[in-house]
């Protein structure tokens, strides 16, 4: 299994204990970076870092200053890079919790490099809000696209094919148990749908337009999402595009407030 390596900007986002109480995993290792003057933890989140045990470590900046913290993360990063390119190394996966976009640069030369490496602005999007252990999803099955036939052509196949007369002769109760399936199939599609490229960069391009008139809650932006896309959204679609902006770093939710973050942005 791929080790995991989480690296907590202490001073730019807080993990919450519930957020830390998903960190489990032998495959996992998490650092927290911390500023000189964080001298203490809630006692909540103290005691929620001790079943990690060995798994994670903390990092004290031994002096305060712009981008010190920063500084300490780049370069612990970099070392633990290069015991991946030594002789014996195994393949690793590396996540910077952070809202600072200066790590970016640094994260696309490292992936230029062939590792993954990636910068996310909560725990739970480092976790896939489900933990390590589930944070590699398989990609979905692409089907190629069927053309409809005519009219007429449809209407002759419909009458000559013997699949579709011994479909159209099923009983009532054969009928009401394929229903379920059914619906099983069309909310996987939908949810799919919901994190579909094209869908994910229309709600941030609206979000944009909108500038400080962003919905500043998260029934608002449901809203926002469903007067954008449509209203007509299967089962499972609006929360799963939810989710996928927040793995991209797009928003941050605090309970039932929306903090936007630089990609919402201009």
């Amino acid at each position: 299994m791929t080790l995991t390596h989480i690296l907590v900007d202490f001073e730019n986002v807080q993990p919450s204990a519930a957020d830390i109480g998903l960190v489990r995993g032998e495959n996992l290792r998490l650092t927290i970076f911390r500023g000189p003057g964080q001298m203490k933890y809630a006692a909540d989140v103290a005691e929620a870092w001790q079943p990690l045990g060995a798994n994670v470590t903390f990092v004290r900046c031994a002096q305060a200053g712009r981008n010190a913290s920063d500084m300490h993360i780049a370069f612990h990063l970099g070392e633990l890079v290069a015991t991946q390119v030594r002789p014996g190394g195994k393949g690793a996966r590396f996540v910077i919790v952070s809202r600072d976009t200066d790590f970016d640069p640094l994260l696309l030369h490292i992936r230029s490099q062939g590792f993954e490496a990636t910068r996310v602005a909560s725990m739970k999007a480092a976790l896939g809000g489900r933990g390590v252990e589930a944070a590699e999803p398989r990609a979905p099955r692409a089907r190629a696209p069927r053309s409809a036939p005519a009219p007429a052509v449809a209407k002759a196949v419909a009458a000559k094919s013997p699949a579709k007369k011994a479909a159209a002769k099923r009983t009532p109760a054969a009928k009401k148990a394929a229903a379920p399936a059914r619906k099983v199939a069309a909310a996987r599609t939908a949810a799919h749908a919901a994190t579909a490229p094209d869908a994910l960069t229309k709600v941030i391009d609206s979000l944009k337009r909108m500038g400080e008139k962003r919905p500043g809650k998260r029934k608002g932006l449901e809203r926002h999402i469903e007067s954008h896309l449509g209203r007509n959204l299967a089962p499972g679609q609006l929360q799963a595009l939810m989710e996928q902006l927040e793995r991209e770093g797009v928003l941050v939710f605090n309970d039932n407030k929306v903090e936007y973050l630089q990609k919402a942005k201009k």
